[in-house]
């Protein structure tokens, strides 16, 4: 099912819709920004608001408070309800959370550069052992579907937040490996437009050249599908907010390399 999918927001609302035929009332997933918190869910919880889901499900905050991070964080792998039950709930109400007391299995998304989204289910009774594997499955998929197609932890836009489309497409145009001269060509623009618009996407994305840009981009196509805020997608709300912390490409190469 997931290999029809052609945006990850598709195949998050595809697991989101397989979870609740599997018999979960709610499944979140969080992609989350390089630095660590998330900066886009994808959900189908029908117990929170749209202004919940903006202020408090996603963010800074959240990365900092919420057991199931903090959890993670610590230990990376599968979280139960026995560990989570009496964590969550009285952090979710202080922050206006105000639907039903759910209980919790949480899995972290992991790909080539490890731990890129994590995605959280939940319960009016705990999850049997059975229904965990086959969340576990369902989460495996899910990060494979990633993995090949480039997608992980969403790199930091620098300056004024985001590229317009003009520089998007020149960049995207330069990843897959077009010359100067032939996006010209194709754009209808002169050569030292390119090399200039080529120039402030490098600095914006920070990277030293194509083969960067080309993994940036395709990390970069998560959000790029989807507008700031809160929309629709089928059953699944996806929320996105912009990018709390920066986090730079040297930062990631050392990472990365290490």
């Amino acid at each position: 099912m997931l290999e029809r999918a052609e945006r990850y927001v598709d195949a998050a609302a595809m697991v989101c819709e397989e979870a609740r035929l599997l018999g979960v009332r709610t499944t979140i997933l969080f992609l989350h920004g390089e630095a660590g918190p998330p900066v886009m869910i994808v959900d189908n919880a029908t117990d929170v608001t749209d202004e919940f889901r903006m202020t408090n499900g996603i963010g800074e905050t959240v990365w900092k408070v919420n057991p199931v991070f903090i959890v993670l964080r610590q230990r990376l792998g599968m979280i139960g309800s026995e560990v989570l039950a009496t964590d969550y709930l009285p952090i979710a109400r202080q922050f206006g959370y105000t639907g039903a007391p759910l209980q919790l299995f949480a899995i972290p998304l992991l790909g080539a550069d490890g731990w890129f989204g994590t995605m959280v289910c939940g319960n009016l009774e705990p999850i049997p052992l059975d229904l965990e594997r086959r969340l576990t499955l369902l989460a495996t998929r899910l990060s494979v579907w990633c993995t090949e197609r480039g997608v992980g932890r969403v790199p930091q836009v620098t300056g004024d937040g985001d590229l317009p489309a003009r520089r998007y497409r020149i960049a995207q145009l330069a990843a897959s490996g077009q010359t100067n001269s032939e996006i010209a060509q194709y754009l209808g623009i002169s050569i030292n437009t390119v090399k200039s618009r080529l120039k402030q996407v490098f600095a914006q994305l920070d990277v030293d050249n194509r083969t960067e840009l080309a993994l940036t981009l395709r990390r970069l196509a998560p959000v790029r599908d989807v507008k700031l805020g809160v929309t629709q997608i089928g059953e699944a709300t996806v929320t996105r907010v912009a990018h709390p912390i920066g986090y730079s490409a040297t930062a990631r190469r050392s990472a990365t390399s290490g």
